[in-house]
C-alpha cells in the first residue's frame, strides 16, 4: 500500500503531532511508500529529523502549488503506483495494523474508500461521534484509477472545509460505491492541539457534498446523503434528486428491492391476521 500525505512546518506544538503521525506511518509494516506534499515555502530539510528512523526509506516527497488537489494525488498515483492500493491522508493521520482491511473493500471496479477517523486522547482512541460528516483518509485501487473520467472535477484542495464532502459527492454522483470501513480500519488523528489553519465557515466548496454512512460490510456500500451548501437560500424553493440519466439496471434492481420490501411486509400482515 502506498500512502500519500502533506507535511508543513507549524506552531510547536501542532509540528509534534505532525511528526507523531509521520513517524508512526514510517513504522507500519502495511505501509509500503510514503509519498509526501510539501508547498514551496517549506523545504524538504524539515524531513532530515526522520532520516535515523526506522523506516525512512520509505520516504520521498513531491512539490506541490500550494495545498495538494484531491486531482494531483490521483494524477501521481498513476505514475507513481500503478498496482496496489494508493491512499491519502491528512497529515495529523496515521494508522494501525488494521489498515491491511482496506483492500477488502476495493475489490469491485469503481470502489473508494472514504474513512472517518479515530480521535486519540489521553490514550484511548474513539471514533468521531458523527462519522458519517467527517473522512480524513480516502484510498483507491490503482487498476481502478483509469476509471476515473472526471479528474477536472476533484481539481480543489485537501485539507480545506468540507473538501472530504465534496470529494465523496463527485464519486457518488458518477455512479461509484463509496465505502467507510470504520469499525474495520482504525485512522488515529492526532490534534490535541486544535490548532487549524483555516476557517470552517470559509466560503468554499460550496453546492453539492454528501455524507458517508459507517459500511458494514465489504458487500455493503455506505448509504450516502445528499447536502448542498450555499450563502443565500432565500430563493432556492425545493431540492430533488433526478434520475434520468441513470442505466435500466440500476432502475431495475431498486424495483426490485422495493418490490421485495412490499411482499415481505404484505406477508407479515397476512400472517399477523392468520394468527
Amino acid at each position: 500500500m502506498n500512502l500519500f500525505t502533506t507535511y508543513y512546518a507549524a506552531a510547536p506544538r501542532r509540528q509534534r503531532e505532525l511528526a507523531k503521525s509521520l513517524a508512526s506511518n514510517l513504522r507500519n509494516k502495511q505501509i509500503d511508500s510514503i509519498n509526501v506534499f510539501l508547498d514551496p515555502n517549506t523545504s524538504d530539510s524539515i524531513l532530515d529529523e526522520f532520516k535515523k528512523l526506522p523506516g525512512f526509506q520509505k520516504l520521498s516527497w513531491l512539490r506541490s502549488a500550494s495545498k495538494p488537489s484531491y486531482r494531483e494525488w490521483i494524477e501521481h498515483s498513476r505514475r507513481i503506483t500503478p498496482r496496489g492500493i494508493s491512499i491519502f491522508a491528512n497529515a495529523d493521520i496515521c494508522f494501525d495494523e488494521s489498515l491491511g482491511n482496506v483492500k477488502k473493500y476495493l475489490t469491485r471496479p469503481r470502489s473508494v474508500v472514504c474513512l472517518t477517523r479515530h480521535e486519540e486522547a489521553n490514550g484511548t482512541r474513539e471514533l468521531h461521534k458523527k462519522p458519517h460528516w467527517s473522512q480524513d483518509v480516502w484510498a483507491l485501487r490503482s487498476e481502478h484509477i483509469t476509471d476515473i473520467q472526471f479528474l477536472d472535477q476533484l481539481s480543489f484542495e485537501t485539507g480545506q472545509p468540507r473538501c472530504d464532502n465534496r470529494f465523496a459527492f463527485v464519486f457518488a454522483v458518477h455512479g461509484w460505491k463509496i465505502f467507510n470501513p470504520c469499525f474495520d480500519v482504525t485512522a488515529i488523528h492526532s490534534h490535541q492541539s486544535s490548532i487549524r489553519n483555516y476557517n470552517l465557515k470559509s466560503p468554499i466548496n460550496l453546492g453539492g457534498t454528501a455524507m458517508v454512512s459507517p459500511s458494514s460490510s465489504p458487500e455493503k456500500p455506505s448509504k450516502v446523503e445528499i447536502e448542498i451548501f450555499c450563502l443565500d437560500s432565500s430563493n432556492i424553493v425545493g431540492c430533488s434528486l433526478n434520475r434520468w440519466l441513470e442505466p435500466k439496471e440500476c432502475l431495475r434492481d431498486e424495483r426490485a428491492i422495493h418490490n421485495s420490501r412490499v411482499f415481505k411486509l404484505i406477508r407479515r400482515i397476512r400472517d399477523s391476521v392468520q394468527r
